[in-house]
């Protein structure tokens, strides 16, 4: 099944699809960018929350990208699972440039918090040497 649908930018995109949901590594990107759910060879993009779409290898052990829709920010995963996954990571990478690298447990924690704030709030409350600092203007 083919369907054409339009980006916020107006761009008409293909996206070839087996069913709705259902598409190859090679076109998933696709998927990805539009922050669809979707379902590949072993790999998949889902809303986890409101706020938060994630791309995952192999099952949620490990999250390739994260989306948070509040903070307009693309999270990847700096670590490498193996081969097959970082062919995946390669195929699927939003067409972004300004993708903020965190490790598998990193994203896991960003995912469960349900934002980047929500996350930095957790961790300062975890760790009593982080410590943070507001700028006040004169």
């Amino acid at each position: 099944m083919t369907t054409v649908s339009t980006t916020s930018t107006g761009v008409n995109l293909m996206k070839f699809a087996m069913t709705p949901e259902t598409t190859t590594n090679k076109y998933a990107r696709h998927f990805v960018n539009d922050k669809e759910q979707f379902k590949a060879s072993n790999c998949f993009g889902t809303w986890v929350t409101a706020n938060i779409y994630a791309v995952y290898s192999y099952g949620f052990h490990f999250p390739m990208y994260v989306w948070d829709a509040n903070e307009q920010q693309w999270f990847g995963n700096s670590l490498k699972y193996s081969r097959t996954t970082s062919k995946q990571q390669s195929q699927l990478r939003p067409d972004v440039d300004n993708i903020k690298e965190f490790t598998t447990g990193q994203l896991k924690q960003l995912v469960s918090s349900g934002s980047l704030v929500e996350y930095v709030i957790q961790l300062a409350r975890s760790d009593n040497s982080v410590t943070l600092t507001l700028n006040e203007e004169n």
